[in-house]
This record gives C-alpha cells, sequence and structure tokens, in this order.
C-alpha cells in the first residue's frame, strides 16, 4: 500500500467502530520525551501491529490513541494517562465498546525479562509494574498480557532510571527481531487458545 492511500484510507474513515472483539492495550507513556524509552517497548510493539491492519481507523476515545482493524474488529490502544494510569483508559474503553474482560490482551515491559525474549501470560500479578497495577485495579487479573522483556537491570541500578533510559544500539537490533514477534502473538491471542500461544512463544 502507497503513502499516499494509507492516508486516504485513514482520513476517508470518520467515524468511531461499532463492533470491537479485541482490545490490544500496549503501555507506555505519552510524549517525546519517553518515545525510545524501555518502559515504552508496549507502544511499539502496538505500533508494529496497528502497521500490518489493511485499512485502519485511527481516533482517539477514553484517553487513548486507537487504532482499529474493521477486517478484524481489533482495536488497538496507546494510553494517554501515563503508566500510572493506564486503568482509567482501558476501563473507559471497555465500557464504551463493551469490550469484556476475557477479550483484553495488554502488552507490557518487563526488566526481568531478557531483552529479545517475549513471555506470554494467561493472568497473574502486576509484579510491581504501575500499568499493570492500574489496570488491575480497575478490571481484575484475569487478562492475558504478552511481556516484552528489557532486561537485565543491571546491578545496582535504580529501577526508574532503567526503565526511562534508553535501549543501546545492539538493544535495538535486537528488537527489530522482537517486535514482530511480539506483534505476530498479539494476532495469534485473537484466533488462538491461549495455551496455544504460549506454547508457540514461550521458550
Amino acid at each position: 500500500m502507497g503513502f499516499l492511500t494509507f492516508v486516504k484510507k485513514i482520513f476517508s474513515r470518520t467515524t468511531q467502530p461499532e463492533t470491537v472483539k479485541w482490545l490490544i492495550v500496549g503501555l507506555g507513556n505519552p510524549g517525546e520525551k519517553y518515545r525510545a524509552t524501555r518502559h515504552n517497548i508496549g507502544f511499539r510493539a502496538a505500533d508494529k501491529f496497528s502497521r500490518s491492519f489493511e485499512n485502519p481507523l485511527m481516533f482517539q476515545a477514553c484517553e487513548a490513541d486507537c487504532t482499529f482493524s474493521a477486517d478484524d474488529s481489533i482495536l488497538v490502544a496507546k494510553p494517554a494517562t501515563y503508566m500510572n494510569r493506564s486503568g482509567d483508559a482501558v476501563r473507559g474503553l471497555m465500557d464504551k465498546f463493551k469490550v469484556p474482560v476475557s477479550s483484553v490482551i495488554v502488552v507490557v515491559d518487563d526488566f526481568n525479562i531478557a531483552c529479545g525474549t517475549i513471555r506470554v501470560r494467561r493472568s497473574g500479578s502486576h509484579g510491581g509494574h504501575n500499568g499493570l497495577k492500574s489496570i488491575s485495579s480497575q478490571i481484575g487479573d484475569k487478562y492475558p498480557r504478552i511481556r516484552v522483556g528489557i532486561g537485565p537491570l543491571p546491578p545496582g541500578t535504580d529501577i526508574i532510571d532503567f526503565v526511562l533510559g534508553s535501549f543501546s544500539a545492539a538493544e535495538e537490533t535486537v528488537l527489530e527481531d522482537v517486535l514482530p514477534k511480539a506483534a505476530s502473538a498479539m494476532k495469534m491471542l485473537t484466533t488462538d487458545s491461549v495455551d496455544t500461544v504460549m506454547n508457540r512463544y514461550n521458550k
């Protein structure tokens, strides 16, 4: 698809979707200041998946930047609430588009997992991650998540400094393979069981 065709398709569709089967949420912080940080890998993975949509609709709703695939009724959202209020955006989108918890998928960074690795989880605790903590406080913790590794955390390094730091050039090279893998896992979660996806990607 050429760039002009892509732009025309975006701006020729102005209405918001009527039916959303899946809500995929990439976590991060809005603004250029945070764009390239490790904490924003959820945003980058969501963008990677959204770019695969043939006929995307882009809009803002419930304090989130949204991209919708009409063909598959998939809504990909990047909360603009900052990480610690991600749950407000997720709850708002679920209510607006009547999406059940069973159809919510969250993509999140994890410094306990090595850069270059993803892990799919059926549910679980927030593990101290402020984005997951906010979401779980709003909708419970029974939603699948894709954890994208940004670690390891170097010994003696402050966690906040690490997650708000940028990837090295070598890590960026690794991400060229990881982000497509995360996007594929997102798609697969909308068509296959969580167990099937876990068996495929948790290696």
